[in-house]
C-alpha cells in the first residue's frame, strides 16, 4: 500500500511539474513617462511562459509606474507658455501646464525647433 502511495504522489508531482508557469520576467518600460517633472505615469509590462503544456493565467501582466514627481520648478513658471525641447528625440518635446511638462509628438516628417517653439519639416 505504501508502494501505490508513493507512486501516486509521484504522478502527481509530474503532472503538476507539466503545467508550470516560468518566473516573470523583470518589469519593462513599454514608453517613457508621459511628464519631464510634476508627478506622471508610465506603462510597463512583464511577461513569463509556460514551461509545457497549458498553464491557465496569465502570460502578460502591465501596470502604470509613477515617475519623474519632482517638482518643475523654474523650468514651468506659473501663466507662461514654456516649451522643453526632449533631451534625446529631435520629434518630441514638453509643454508646461498645471505645473508639469507634458510629453508632446511632432507629426511624422517633422522635427520641434525651440527657437520657433513650434514644428517644423525635417
Amino acid at each position: 500500500m505504501l508502494l501505490f502511495n508513493v507512486a501516486i504522489l509521484m504522478v502527481l508531482a509530474m503532472a503538476a511539474s507539466a503545467y508550470r508557469w516560468n518566473s516573470w520576467t523583470s518589469w519593462i518600460d513599454q514608453e517613457e513617462c508621459r511628464v519631464l517633472c510634476g508627478g506622471g505615469y508610465k506603462l510597463q509590462q512583464r511577461t513569463r511562459s509556460c514551461q509545457s503544456g497549458s498553464c491557465s493565467g496569465d502570460s502578460l501582466q502591465q501596470r502604470n509606474e509613477t515617475c519623474n514627481t519632482q517638482s518643475c520648478g523654474d523650468k514651468c513658471p506659473e501663466g507662461i507658455k514654456t516649451f522643453i525641447p526632449h533631451a534625446t528625440n529631435i520629434q518630441r518635446f514638453y509643454q508646461c501646464a498645471n505645473g508639469r511638462a507634458w510629453l508632446n509628438r511632432c507629426p511624422s516628417v517633422t522635427v520641434w525647433n525651440q527657437r520657433l517653439t513650434l514644428c517644423v519639416w525635417a
